[in-house]
């Protein structure tokens, strides 16, 4: 059984996706958080071990507010630092923003951990 977590705010694995991934791993899990916080909260909450996490760069707006996984990546960066990481294999990141991209990138870098960039066209359909 895999677990995956996808932080996006409008897109969802394609059907076939989905298919690929539970053939591989059956039993496959997937959590999709739609904002930076309630990402947090599954995280902080939910001690288990992630196969992959997903992120996308730009999560819409929140009370007014630019809502980003910069905020994801940073709890990620001082789970690390306080000495109790949060166990993930695979970083992928699937944004269409490319300084949100390198962004992610080097952040997870800083700590040691490499990402996957991927096109977000070749895994997700927007959301209904």
């Amino acid at each position: 059984m895999a677990n995956i977590l996808l932080v996006d705010d409008l897109r969802s694995f394609k059907p076939s996706v989905l298919e690929t991934l539970d053939r591989e791993e059956p039993n496959t899990l997937v959590r999709v958080c739609r904002s930076s916080g309630s990402a947090v909260e599954e995280l902080a909450k939910d001690e288990r071990e992630w196969d992959q996490i997903w992120l996308d760069h730009d999560l819409g707006i929140i009370d007014g507010e630019d809502d980003t996984t910069m905020s994801v990546v940073d709890y990620l960066i001082f789970r690390v630092r306080i000495g109790d990481p949060v166990p993930i294999k695979n970083f992928i990141i699937h944004s269409a923003n490319p300084v949100g991209v390198v962004n992610i990138a080097r952040a997870l870098d800083s700590i040691g951990a490499s990402s996957v960039v991927v096109n977000p066209t070749d895994f997700f359909e927007v959301a209904s």
